[in-house]
C-alpha cells in the first residue's frame, strides 16, 4: 500500500507513478492541539509581536517557497492599497530569500510588509490570533497545514481552489485561482472589514479543523496495519 495525505496527492501518485488505485490509501494528517482560538486579546498578542494596534488591517502569508505565490500576495497588497480608505499590511512569516527580496524591491512595497522572518511553530498560534485573515494563495500543496492552522484558531483564510487545498479547507475559507488577483483581494476586503463575515468564516474555520486530528490519522493507520496483518499475503511481499 501507498499512503497518501490528500485525494490530491493520491491522484499524482496513481498518475505519475502508475500505482494501482486499490492500493492507495488517504490518510489526513492532523492538526496540533496547540492551534486553537487564543485566549488573550489580539491587541495583546499584537504589541508581543510588535505589530501595529491601531486599527490596520493585517493580512498573514507565510513560508518561502517559490511554490507560494508570494507575487499574486504582493499584487494583492497593492490592490489593497489602492482600492481600501484603511491601512492595511502584509505580515509575512518565512525565511528571507533573494528571491523574496527581489519582489520586494521591484513593488516598492517595502514599509507596507512586516518581516517576521522564521517564528517558532509552537508560536505560530499567537501570530494568527494577531491577524486578521490568512492569504495563502499557493501553486500546489501536498495537504496545505497553514490553512488548517489558521481556520483552527479562528481566523479566516483566502486560499487556492488548486490541488489538496480546496478538499482540506471545505467550505469554510475562501477559495480562487491562485492566478485571480482581483478575486483574492476582494476576498480579502470582504473578510476583513464585513464583521459578520468574518465571524461566520472564524466560525466555520473552527468546525472544519475539527475534523483533522492525530488522533483520527493514528487510528485509521492502525486499522489499514490491521488490515495488512489479517490478510494472506506473505509479510515479504507487503509493500507499505
Amino acid at each position: 500500500f501507498v499512503i497518501t495525505i490528500s485525494h490530491n496527492t493520491r491522484n499524482d501518485v496513481i498518475q505519475y507513478c502508475g500505482c494501482s488505485p486499490d492500493k492507495v490509501v488517504v490518510i489526513y494528517y492532523g492538526i496540533d492541539e496547540q492551534f486553537g482560538p487564543a485566549e488573550q486579546p489580539s491587541k495583546e498578542l499584537r504589541q508581543r509581536w510588535g505589530l501595529p494596534t491601531d486599527g490596520t488591517k493585517l493580512v498573514l502569508i507565510t513560508g518561502h517557497q517559490s511554490y507560494k505565490n508570494h507575487r499574486a500576495c504582493v499584487s494583492v497588497l497593492k490592490r489593497l492599497l489602492c482600492g481600501c480608505d484603511f491601512p492595511v499590511r502584509l505580515v509575512r512569516v518565512g525565511r528571507q530569500t533573494a528571491e523574496w527580496q527581489s519582489l520586494v524591491a521591484e513593488s516598492g512595497l517595502q514599509k507596507y510588509i512586516i518581516e517576521l522572518d522564521l517564528v517558532p511553530h509552537t508560536s505560530m498560534p499567537q501570530v494568527y490570533a494577531s491577524v486578521d485573515c490568512l492569504l495563502f494563495p499557493s501553486l500546489y500543496e501536498g495537504f496545505g497545514w497553514p490553512p488548517l492552522e489558521a481556520m483552527a484558531c479562528g481566523i479566516p483564510v483566502v486560499t487556492s481552489n488548486v490541488a489538496s487545498l480546496p478538499e482540506v479547507v471545505g467550505d469554510a475559507a475562501f477559495v480562487r485561482n491562485p492566478h485571480d488577483i482581483h478575486g483574492l483581494a476582494t476576498d480579502v476586503v470582504d473578510v476583513i472589514t464585513i464583521q459578520e463575515l468574518w465571524a461566520q468564516k472564524a466560525r466555520a474555520g473552527i468546525v472544519r479543523a475539527r475534523q483533522f486530528s492525530w488522533q483520527a490519522h493514528a487510528m485509521q493507520l492502525a486499522e489499514l496495519y490491521q488490515t495488512i496483518a489479517e490478510s494472506d499475503v506473505p509479510m515479504d511481499k507487503r509493500n507499505i
